[in-house]
């Protein structure tokens, strides 16, 4: 149960993850309207605030953000073709991998099928050497009274 709980956490951080993406990629597409005709009388160096600075900023990006891809084409194709060519040596190393892995991955499993008793013996023996300390606490207590007493 604890995976599928994971699962639709990791789900659900993803879909805001999406939404937040998704809001971003809306508000840098939106074009400015014209300013009204009452603005545009002002002069020029008062119009110059951090909004005009980060449209400076801005605008290259958002003009070649749709075609950063494009130089990195042939490396696309490149690693393709080496997957390609190389794909028989990959399996073998996944083999391999699964092959390493699995006994720790059984040993993860039962471990955390056992680790209940892990918890309840622990507590166990906890519980009694506190139990076992104060009845020798109260035996080494009577002892020394029964000294006192002559």
């Amino acid at each position: 149960m604890p995976s599928t709980a994971v699962r639709l956490e990791g789900l659900a951080f993803g879909t805001i993850i999406a939404i937040a993406i998704a809001g971003y990629a809306y508000l840098l597409y939106q074009v400015p309207d014209a300013l009204p005709p009452e603005t545009t009388n002002e002069p020029s160096n008062r119009n110059f605030n951090f909004r005009s600075l980060l449209g400076w900023i801005i605008d290259p990006i958002r003009i070649a953000w749709p075609h950063i891809h494009i130089p990195f084409l042939p490396f696309t194709y490149l690693f393709s073709f080496l997957y390609t060519i190389l794909y028989p040596a990959v399996a073998i190393l996944q083999v391999l991998l699964y092959a390493v892995t699995s006994p720790i991955l059984l040993l993860y499993a039962a471990s955390s099928v056992i680790y209940p008793f892990y918890v309840f013996f622990g507590i166990a023996a906890l519980v009694g050497l506190a139990v076992g300390s104060g009845c020798a606490g109260i035996a080494h207590l009577i002892w020394a009274l029964d000294e006192a007493k002559g």
